[in-house]
């Protein structure tokens, strides 16, 4: 399972949906869970879902803002705005046009290596 894929498995209802809900509907054992705990400590970090009450979660926002820093090869970091939470590797195909110093709504995704990472959905602000 992909961090895309927990993202929206959890609703933005005012009720949200329990861990183990979220288990069942990755049919997920015990034993399995950590690696869905990991995707939504994850999310937590960059507050696209919070916790309403003990395991269970509601999804905030499926963006979020941050600034872009490229570098020469061409592949940048991202770092997000209102949270305290690491930057995020761009890799140059997910810049959908961004440049250096602009501000930008990122998504996440899982990459091939299971690493979370950031793609550009647009340009908020010209840097």
């Amino acid at each position: 399972m992909n961090i895309e894929q927990v993202l929206e498995a959890t609703p933005s209802a005012s009720s949200g949906r329990h861990l183990n809900d979220l288990c069942a509907h990755f049919q997920l054992f015990q034993t399995e869970q950590s690696l869905l705990e990991q995707r939504i400590n994850t999310l937590l970090q960059y507050r696209l879902i919070e916790e309403i009450s003990p395991n269970v979660y509601r999804r905030v926002s499926d963006q979020l803002p941050g600034t872009l820093s490229l570098n020469a090869k061409g592949f940048g970091f991202a770092s997000p705005e209102l949270v305290d939470a690491p930057n995020l590797f761009i890799d140059h195909l997910d810049l959908n046009d961004a440049r250096h110093k602009d501000r930008v709504s990122l998504s996440l995704y899982t990459a091939k290596d299971g690493r979370v990472r950031g793609r550009v959905r647009q340009v908020l602000e010209l840097g």
